[in-house]
C-alpha cells in the first residue's frame, strides 16, 4: 500500500508514513472490526491526512509543485528537481550558476543566443521514485522478482515515467528551440544567398555598362580617325 507503521516503544503512539510525497499520497485509517467497545471504530475510522506538495519561486516566478518535484518553464529557464526527502519539512535556497550542454544558436556569443540542456544521472542508482531504484531488480537485491514482485513492478514503473519524462524533456528541447532555430538559419542562410546573388548581377551589369561604354568610345574614336584621315585624300582629288 505504500504506507509503512512504526510504534513509539515510549508511548506507545503508532505513526503511519507513505512512501510518497505530495497532495496525491494519502494515509487513511478505516477500522474494519473491532472489539464489542467500539472505541477505534468511533475516535479513528475515516481519517484521511494529505501529503502536501512542494512550494517554491525561481528568479521570483512560482514554480508547479508536485510532491517533491519542482518544474518550471520560462522563456529563459526550463528546470526540473527532485527535492531530497530530508529537506522535506525545512525552508531552502539554491542558486544555479551553470550546468548542461550548451548550445550556440546565433553568431554572438551572448546569452539570448544561447541555450543550456542539462540531463540528470542515468545510472541504475538513480532510476527509479520512491519505492526503489533500478539496481535494486538485480538478483539477491530487495526488490528482485524472487522477493518483491509487486515492488519490482512498482520500479519498474518509476523508471519507466522517469526516461519517459527525460525524452519529452528532450523532445522538446530539440522542437521547440533547436529545429526551430535550425529554420531561422536556414531562411537567414537563403535570405544572404539570395542577397548575395543580387549583388553580383548588380556589379555584373555596371561591369557591362562600363564595356559597352568604353566599347562605344573606341567606335567613336576610330570613326572620327577615319574621317579626318579621308580629309585630306579628298582635297588632294580636288587639286588633281
Amino acid at each position: 500500500t505504500g504506507v509503512t507503521a512504526e510504534v513509539d516503544a515510549t508511548s506507545g503512539d503508532i505513526e503511519l508514513n507513505s512512501s510518497t510525497w505530495g497532495s496525491k499520497s494519502l494515509v487513511a485509517i478505516n477500522i474494519i472490526t473491532e472489539g464489542p467497545l467500539g472505541t477505534f471504530r468511533d475516535n479513528l475510522s475515516g481519517i484521511r491526512n494529505s501529503g502536501t506538495d512542494i512550494v517554491a519561486r525561481v528568479n521570483g516566478i512560482g514554480a508547479d509543485g508536485d510532491g517533491n518535484q519542482l518544474s518550471i518553464n520560462t522563456s529563459t529557464l526550463s528546470l526540473q528537481l527532485t527535492l531530497d526527502p530530508a529537506q522535506a519539512v525545512n525552508a531552502l535556497s539554491f542558486s544555479i550558476t551553470g550546468g548542461g550542454a550548451l548550445f550556440q544558436l546565433g553568431g554572438d556569443v551572448v546569452t539570448n543566443q544561447q541555450a543550456r540542456m542539462g540531463i540528470g544521472s542515468m545510472s541504475t542508482s538513480t532510476l527509479g521514485g520512491p519505492s526503489g531504484r533500478l539496481y535494486e531488480l538485480g538478483s539477491g537485491q530487495d526488490k528482485s522478482l524472487t522477493r518483491d514482485m509487486y515492488g519490482a513492478s512498482r520500479v519498474i514503473q518509476e523508471v519507466i515515467n522517469k526516461v519517459t519524462g527525460l525524452r519529452g524533456r528532450l523532445g522538446a528541447f530539440q522542437a521547440t528551440t533547436l529545429d526551430s532555430n535550425m529554420v531561422s538559419l536556414t531562411d537567414t542562410v537563403g535570405n544572404l544567398t539570395e542577397a548575395e546573388s543580387l549583388i553580383r548581377d548588380a556589379d555584373f551589369a555596371k561591369e557591362t555598362a562600363r564595356l559597352t561604354r568604353a566599347q562605344i568610345l573606341i567606335q567613336s574614336g576610330t570613326a572620327v580617325l577615319g574621317i579626318s584621315n579621308q580629309n585630306p585624300q579628298n582635297v588632294l582629288r580636288l587639286l588633281q
